[in-house]
């Protein structure tokens, strides 16, 4: 009876390694194709998107990074401002923007919002294009600065 005991516990502990290895290679297995599926489709996202990274300094020493934000190829700087903050604008020959996120513009103490690119290791002000002309391209850095012309 010790010995048919033995035997079972034997044959049920091999029939349960056997199926937990089963089990773990199938899962790997399935894993590695969900690995190459991600991989490929990234490559199809990375095709029609950029990552452009944008800040937006309230000029009270408070500045607010969007790093690496994903956007559709040939995004204008305004739609792709739209998509991470909220703006207030009017149109006239083109957009301007008079706030952001609720930090409005100040025409008495002459602060307007501008927008500068990152260019040889300093921000500056790109003065032929518009907010609508400028496209983002990948890797992009921009700031909207609360500025104050004086």
């Amino acid at each position: 009876m010790k010995t048919n005991m033995w035997m079972i516990i034997s044959v049920i502990f091999l029939v349960w390694a056997v199926a937990s290895t089963s089990m773990a290679a199938s899962y790997f297995l399935t894993t590695q194709n969900q690995q190459k599926t991600i991989t490929s489709l990234q490559a199809l996202v990375d095709e029609v998107t950029i990552k452009a990274s944008i800040a937006i300094d309230y000029g009270n020493g408070t500045t607010v990074w969007y790093n690496n934000t994903v956007f559709p190829l040939n995004v204008n700087l305004f739609n792709a401002t739209q998509k991470i903050v909220n703006l207030t604008y009017y149109i006239s020959t083109d957009v301007f923007v008079t706030g952001i996120n609720g930090v409005m513009e100040n025409p008495s103490s002459a602060q307007y919002w501008v927008y500068e690119t990152w260019v040889d290791g300093a921000w500056q002000i790109d003065w032929s294009t518009t907010v609508t002309t400028f496209v983002l391209g990948h890797n992009d850095l921009v700031r909207w600065s609360l500025h104050t012309w004086a």
